[in-house]
């Protein structure tokens, strides 16, 4: 092996080395099963199998702050029969497909697998099994109401975001939705909100990878449909592209905010 050091080249069990670093034989990484509801991905990790049964586990990704970062990879396998687990990150992760900036959060769904590498602009790349992405059928997060719940509150699911504009220092704040394809797009929006009964339905071309806030269209120049304490709001959103239909529940008790994405089949 260190007969190849001068060319920046190395070879354990073979001196045919054809790159920069050539192995014959196997290759083992860190293995780590957690079945706790939160854990913090460490520097040191590499692959984490979540084995646990519990609802809402947030697994957290490491701050990525300099570029030394660049190239680490993680492998996340979620062996639960029903759970899914929510990964989060401070900075976005990216899919691809045309979309740039994807979202703060991705879920595994159960006997599902993701590859998380860190790429040159400080971001998360991903990467799924596509057969993994479709059984994804319906996501449900709680969020504490506070001043960063607009991140936070963020649900990606297929070809759909969601996320509670929250007014920060009141209980109220705004439904948004966001195409996570970067071209423009026809939808059809049908919104109805306990309480208040008030309803609106619409349909027009929205800008792709933009957030666009739900209407009631009342004409009163504050059309942003409101959802404030113990109020319920129950959307309907078909997406022109892919012929999709989304169900969206958004409700706020006792300053968490519920919120539950499902795409209708």
């Amino acid at each position: 092996m260190m007969a190849y050091l001068g060319f920046a080249q190395i070879g354990i069990g073979t001196t045919n080395v054809s790159s920069t670093l050539t192995v014959d034989g196997s290759i083992a990484g860190k293995y780590k099963e957690v079945s706790a509801s939160t854990y913090t991905i460490r520097d040191d990790d590499y692959t984490i199998a979540f084995t646990g049964t519990t609802n809402n586990t947030v697994f957290t990704m490491p701050i990525i702050s300099d570029n030394d970062v660049q190239g680490r990879m993680y492998n996340i396998k979620n062996l639960s029969s029903n759970k899914t687990i929510e990964i989060k990150s401070n900075v976005y992760f990216r899919q691809g497909g045309g979309t740039d900036r994807f979202s703060y959060t991705v879920a595994v769904p159960p006997n599902g697998f993701v590859s998380i590498v860190a790429n040159s602009g400080k971001y998360w790349d991903i990467n799924y099994k596509v057969e993994d992405v479709k059984k994804i059928t319906s996501i449900r997060k709680v969020t504490r109401i506070w001043q960063s719940t607009t991140q936070d509150s963020e649900i990606q699911l297929n070809n759909l975001s969601m996320r509670f504009n929250y007014v920060y220092g009141s209980v109220y704040g705004y439904l948004q939705f966001k195409m996570n394809s970067s071209k423009m797009s026809s939808a059809s929006v049908w919104n109805t909100k306990s309480i208040g009964n008030i309803s609106s339905f619409r349909t027009k071309n929205f800008a792709g990878s933009t957030w666009h806030y739900l209407n009631k269209d009342s004409g009163d120049g504050n059309d942003r449909l409101e959802i404030s304490k113990d109020e319920m709001s129950i959307t309907y959103i078909s997406l022109e592209e892919g012929n999709e239909l989304y169900k969206v529940v958004a409700y706020i008790k006792k300053n968490n905010l519920v919120m539950i994405v499902e795409k209708v089949e």
